[in-house]
């Protein structure tokens, strides 16, 4: 398989003319994957995407506080490779793969607000963040049951972040990320299905003055539940719960406030299927738990700041199929 993409884009931020942002974005790419049977039970895979990315961005002058109007433009090229080898039986199958990995920042990470001298910032000097990537696992079907196991680590130069010290997107030290990830699906009854799910990350800096320290917002543990019941023409429920680990709070680069809580979460899902209509409703948060899915540290005020989750919530939509 072998295919293009193209992609121009273009973004105006009107600031009432206070450091009006304007900023585009021009990007072109080929990729390829083969997929060879080298018998039949060992499959192997071998992918590359190759990507031209031409930016360029400005910021008129902050006349109130004296900032200059800046301006820049970067013209870059990245690759990536993904290598994969698997082999199967009827009832299980081991892979293992490496690659490498790569992403230009946003048009919109190119600009920041300093929260200090509360001036418009601009990061015109992003560099791609790129990594290399390894991951063995395999999986195995026991009756009514399927498992899936998995070992990683992700390895990223010059990953992309904010940093609230300069009030802006910045490319950090050498980061390194690495974990398990176990599956487990359980055909309980003909209509009633369970899934469990279970991952463990060690995330850390790898350089700098950081180096050894956990990077912020990534949970060391996600878990999480569902049990789906399918009652055919009375539609379908589901009851999906959800828990995410203590974290480091945004910004907190030298691990020193403490660490943000978990929380586990319930939501409800029923699904009608009354052609040519189809009904869904769901209710998100259903023990109505109070937590926050985001923290951070300002470095300005000394002090840390909470991002509330929404309290339950009901969502209910329909379709008409003709």
């Amino acid at each position: 398989m072998v295919g293009v993409d193209y992609y121009d884009a273009e973004v105006t931020a009107d600031n009432t003319g206070f450091a009006n942002q304007h900023a585009t974005q021009e990007s072109s790419a080929i990729y390829l994957q083969n997929i060879t049977n080298l018998t039949p039970n060992l499959t192997l895979t071998l992918g590359g995407r190759s990507q031209r990315m031409k930016q360029t961005a400005r910021q008129d002058a902050y006349a109130p506080f004296f900032s200059p109007a800046v301006a820049g433009s970067a013209t870059r090229t990245k690759s990536a490779y993904d290598l994969g080898l698997a082999y199967a039986r009827d009832d299980w199958r081991v892979y293992g793969k490496t690659g490498t990995s790569f992403r230009f920042a946003n048009v919109d990470e190119l600009f920041g607000f300093d929260p200090v001298f509360f001036v418009p910032v601009f990061a015109g000097d992003l560099k791609p963040q790129h990594g290399t990537t390894r991951e063995i696992g395999g999986s195995i079907a026991v009756g009514p049951a399927t498992l899936r196991a998995s070992v990683f680590q992700l390895n990223l130069d010059d990953e992309i972040g904010y940093d609230d010290v300069v009030g802006a997107n910045t490319n950090f030290p050498k980061t390194r990320r690495k974990g398990a990830e176990l599956e487990a699906d359980w055909k309980i009854a003909e209509r009633l299905q369970a899934r469990l799910t279970y991952s463990h990350t060690d995330a850390e800096f790898r350089e700098g003055g950081y180096s050894g320290n956990a990077i912020p917002l990534v949970p060391r543990s996600l878990a999480g539940a569902q049990l789906t019941w399918n009652a055919g023409r009375g539609g379908s429920y589901s009851a999906a719960a959800r828990h995410v680990g203590e974290r480091r709070y945004l910004n907190d680069f030298f691990n020193a406030q403490g660490m943000l809580s978990g929380y586990t979460t319930l939501d409800l899902q029923a699904v009608w299927n009354l052609k040519p209509w189809r009904i869904a409703a769901k209710l998100i948060n259903a023990l109505d738990k109070k937590y926050s899915p985001l923290a951070g540290y300002s470095a300005g005020r000394n002090d840390t700041f909470y991002y509330p989750a929404d309290p339950r919530s009901f969502f209910l939509s329909a379709r008409l199929d003709f």
